[in-house]
């Protein structure tokens, strides 16, 4: 080897040495990705409102949709979406294996309902439970008929014990407070069956609790006002509306079921834009207490089938958003 061959060599390697060291000394390793958040798992909530809108019935002239009374078609509503949460399970492209997901069916009435406990259930939905008792492979109606079960019980021993009577009504401000339907670490998704607003005549004038000022007179000032004016108006007084329960319930998807479309029952109530104002109210506390606009609907009573599923299809695989 020639002189001037050693020295290109020589060069060379120094050229490499310098630029090993740049890397190692100066630059360093890339930084550790951050650890991914999946959010993959559902924790699934439906809750019943045990109140009076379970004793309205075709024959008093109240409650009736889909040629059923009102009560039964919350139970038609819970085998929709038992159905469609099989579906979206058998077409997925996870394996069944690595689910952990839990189905509750949920009530908080502000008395006891003696029979009601029985009935609550708490499905725990993992690679254990998804190859013995809930074996969708095996039998595609096993969740669908676990959930029709227990809100049939619900639904017809709360009958029994209340009808005719007076209902003691449901604090739903007092369940988001306690937020047991909550985990940070998962997609929760919040069915809520009732007939309308979020509280109840029982509840909704304590002091300080739900609305602030704290009246039953706030809402009639809102009648016969359209989306716009509804908006305009909350944004000029931030004392309108209910006050939040709770926070931080970011990573909560609701859909509210049952609302009575008070459109097509003109004769009976007082302001034109009565189901805005509905769905603005519950859209409205939501976001106080976290809830993303984008994760939040509502469907009235009179809702079809298809479209009942095709919500619950947006509430279970609508894609999140996670920071």
């Amino acid at each position: 080897m020639t002189k001037k061959n050693i020295k290109l060599l020589a060069i060379i390697l120094v050229i490499s040495f310098l630029l090993w060291l740049l890397k190692e000394c100066i630059i360093g390793d890339p930084p550790p990705k951050p650890p991914v958040k999946t959010h993959q798992n559902q924790n699934i909530t439906l809750f019943i409102d045990l109140s009076d809108h379970l004793d309205e019935t075709i024959s008093n002239g109240q409650g009736t949709a889909n040629g059923k009374e009102r009560w039964e078609n919350f139970i038609v509503f819970t085998e929709i979406f038992g159905e469609t949460y099989t579906e979206v399970l058998m077409d997925s492209r996870r394996k069944l294996s690595s689910y952990d997901e839990k189905i509750h069916i949920s009530a908080h009435p502000t008395a006891t309902f003696p029979l009601v406990d029985q009935y609550l259930i708490d499905l725990i939905l993992d690679r254990n439970t998804l190859e013995t008792d809930f074996n969708i492979i095996e039998n595609q109606d096993v969740i669908k008929s676990k959930l029709v079960e227990s809100i049939t019980g619900i639904v017809e021993d709360s009958r029994n014990t209340f009808l005719g009577k007076d209902w003691p009504g449901c604090n739903l401000f007092d369940y988001f407070n306690k937020k047991t339907f909550y985990n940070p670490d998962d997609q929760n998704l919040l069915i809520i069956y009732t007939d309308g607003y979020p509280y109840h005549d029982d509840v909704k004038d304590k002091v300080g609790q739900w609305f602030l000022p704290c009246s039953p007179q706030w809402k009639k000032g809102l009648r016969n006002l359209d989306q716009n004016q509804i908006e305009e108006k909350f944004q000029e007084d931030s004392t309108l509306g209910m006050i939040p329960a709770t926070a931080d319930l970011e990573y909560l998807r609701v859909l509210v079921v049952g609302a009575k479309n008070q459109t097509k029952e003109k004769s009976r109530c007082e302001n034109d834009y009565e189901n805005e104002l509905l769905e603005f109210i519950w859209s409205d506390w939501l976001q106080k207490m976290g809830v993303k606009p984008d994760n939040f609907k509502m469907i009235f009573m009179d809702a079809d089938s298809r479209t009942v599923r095709t919500a619950y299809k947006w509430l279970i695989s609508t894609p999140w958003e996670i920071e």
